[in-house]
C-alpha cells in the first residue's frame, strides 16, 4: 500500500476549502523554475496521487454497492 502526503501553504488549503480543490501551476514552482528538470518529477507525483485517488474512491464506491465485497478485493 502506498501512502502520499504533501506540505503546502495555508493559502493552499483555503483554496481547497473554498473551491473543494487545487489545480497547481507546477510551471510556476520556485523549484521547477531553478531546476527545470524536476517538472517531469513533479508530473510523475501529480499523476501518481491522481490514480491513488481514483482508484481508492472507485473502490469504496464498489463497495458499498456490493454487499459482503468490503475487504475482499482491495
Amino acid at each position: 500500500m502506498f501512502r502520499f502526503w504533501t506540505v503546502q501553504h495555508k493559502s493552499v488549503l483555503d483554496i481547497i476549502e473554498m473551491n473543494g480543490y487545487y489545480q497547481a501551476d507546477i510551471s510556476k514552482s520556485p523549484f521547477v523554475i531553478q531546476s527545470p528538470p524536476l517538472e517531469e518529477l513533479y508530473r510523475f507525483l501529480l499523476d501518481s496521487f491522481n490514480r491513488y485517488s481514483v482508484e481508492k474512491t472507485l473502490q469504496r464506491r464498489l463497495c458499498r454497492h456490493v454487499p459482503g465485497l468490503s475487504g475482499r478485493l482491495f
